[in-house]
């Protein structure tokens, strides 16, 4: 068995066992149903973000390296919460919260409900501003995020090799998490309809 045999062997055990997790939403009601895709959703929120960290604070050309890690994750994860809401769950605000609310507890995050979600919101709204679905350009994007990224260096935040490698991971992250919410509609799993914002 070769190396790529063995990582192809990775990626559909991985692909099971998501599956098997999708399915066990369908017999879950609500509310109920609702946390437990919040769930789900922040746990691959969070593998993406983390890999794409660690590649990057270790690929030696990286214009990301030399930055504090927990910083870097901490804008990519936010970054990916975001690419969920946009991909996969839309105007769904429980879902949304659900994520979040994994997120602020797995960083021991101790403000009031509403400063919690707060923090989210700003990060939310530029994001949705700046990409751009028509011409498919995320230059603005990629700036926006890199600004957040590098808020200390300013200058940073406009060299397009890193605008690019955020565009990049965006992008795919995006794209996999289409083809995750594809997997909930192939398992039979119907969400609510969205809640207003």
């Amino acid at each position: 068995m070769g190396a790529l045999d063995f990582i192809k062997g990775l990626l559909s055990g991985k692909e099971r066992g998501l599956r098997e997790q999708v399915r066990g939403i369908r017999s879950l009601s609500g509310a109920d149903a609702e946390r437990e895709l919040g769930l789900i959703l922040y746990n691959i929120c969070v593998e993406s973000a983390s890999s794409f960290v660690n590649q990057e604070l270790n690929r030696g050309d990286s214009p990301f390296r030399g930055l504090q890690k927990h910083r870097f994750f901490h804008e990519i994860a936010l970054l990916t919460f975001w690419l969920a809401e946009k991909g996969v769950i839309g105007n769904r605000k429980n879902i949304t919260e659900e994520i979040q609310r994994n997120y602020l507890k797995s960083i021991n995050f101790h403000l009031a409900h509403d400063d919690g979600q707060d923090a989210f919101h700003s990060r939310y709204k530029s994001y949705y501003s700046t990409w751009d679905d028509v011409t498919g350009h995320q230059d603005l994007f990629g700036m926006k995020a890199a600004g957040y990224i590098f808020e200390e260096i300013k200058e940073e935040s406009n060299r397009p090799d890193i605008t690019f490698w955020l565009i990049v991971y965006s992008d795919d992250t995006l794209k996999k998490l289409i083809r995750f919410k594809r997997l909930l509609k192939e398992s039979g799993v119907r969400l609510k309809q969205p809640t207003g914002r």
